[in-house]
């Protein structure tokens, strides 16, 4: 209890220190920009009066955003679970899979856009279906290399033990190698899913139609909108943290025994 105590202390007074440089090069010229107080003001007004461009509250767009990356977060993680517990089970399948993986992994979601724009043409909502692609991508390889180290690097006395019990394939796959690798792959969660966050406001900027990244992005591109650009962006960033600290919640839940 005091160490929760100590680090939202800690934090209030990095906030409160950050916020006072803020303020001082404000007011000295040194940055054109709102100051921490009318951000923080607009801050507030937007969170229950609708924005008279958007007609919608920051909750509203937020909530939008976080709708898309809920869903692409799930669809990640349910192809990218089952893929990193076969490639640590199953030695045999890794060299077929570990080279198209690997070429994979290292494209940033971002540049998966315009293709992802031309598979998805056709659709009612293109945008959308674009950006569940690059959330579900962006979720999708941390889980799958989070599994797979799991089970890797899992001691190897609990497969040899429950084999001399008599264990299957499927029994060790879901009664041993899941469970040690669990804790691993809820970290591999938090990652994709922040990443998934970062990819959804990148792709709001570029093609989406709705979202709190499509409102700070035409807040900058209309011009006199400062405060409720910052605004917008303080709401993303306090989102993330939420996002973080829920997972680390659910992870304490999960993994009770890490």
């Amino acid at each position: 209890m005091r160490r929760n105590a100590r680090e939202l202390a800690t934090a209030l007074v990095s906030f409160a220190a950050a916020g006072l440089v803020w303020q001082v090069a404000v007011s000295a010229g040194w940055l054109e920009l709102p100051g921490p107080v009318e951000v923080g003001a607009t801050f507030l007004t937007m969170l229950v009066r609708p924005d008279p461009v958007f007609g919608k509250t920051l909750w509203e767009m937020v909530g939008l955003s976080l709708w898309i990356v809920l869903r692409g977060s799930l669809v990640g993680v349910l192809l990218g679970l089952p893929t990193g517990l076969v490639l640590g089970a199953f030695p045999r399948v890794r060299p077929a899979m570990r080279p198209l993986l690997g070429v994979l992994q290292p494209i940033p979601p971002l540049a998966w856009l315009p293709l992802a724009y031309l598979i998805f043409a056709g659709t009612s909502r293109p945008s959308v279906w674009v950006q569940l692609f690059v959330i579900a991508l962006a979720v999708f390889f941390p889980v799958t290399w989070a599994a797979f180290q799991g089970v890797e690097y899992s001691p190897r006395v609990y497969v040899m033990v429950a084999r001399t019990f008599g264990a299957r394939s499927t029994q060790l796959l879901f009664r041993v190698s899941l469970p040690a690798a669990l804790p691993a792959v809820m970290s591999g969660v938090r990652v994709g899913v922040s990443v998934g966050w970062m990819s959804i406001i990148a792709a709001e900027f570029v093609g989406g139609r709705t979202g709190i990244g499509f409102f700070v992005w035409n807040a900058y591109s209309l011009g006199g909108r400062s405060a409720q650009l910052m605004a917008g962006i303080l709401a993303i960033g306090l989102t993330g943290l939420l996002m973080n600290y829920l997972l680390m919640l659910l992870e304490k839940r999960v993994t009770p025994w890490h």
